[in-house]
């Protein structure tokens, strides 16, 4: 990442293991100040621990937005899509 401002990361952690996830975690965290990181992911785990603000994007269009504590207070502490043609829509998860 040398002196970059500006990094951009397309699913960094697919297809690792577990202890190699938690290692390139820790890395990007060490590596964040007085850059900005955009990251792709499919992990909502990683978003949670990685992100300032989380976008969910289906079809190419931003569907929410917003801090982590955003997200959960506005969808529940888990959020899972529906998929339905067209669209896919976010669910709010049933309290537990």
């Amino acid at each position: 990442m040398f002196n970059s401002q500006t990094v951009i990361l397309d699913e960094p952690t697919s297809g690792m293991d577990p202890e190699a996830r938690r290692q390139m975690w820790d890395i990007l965290q060490s590596q964040r100040e007085g850059r900005t990181m955009i990251l792709s992911t499919h992990f909502m785990d990683e978003a949670d621990l990685l992100g300032d603000r989380i976008a969910i994007m289906a079809d190419g269009v931003v569907k929410c937005a917003g801090s982590s504590i955003f997200l959960k207070r506005k969808y529940g502490r888990f959020l899972y899509f529906q998929n339905e043609r067209p669209l896919t829509r976010l669910v709010r998860s049933p309290e537990v």
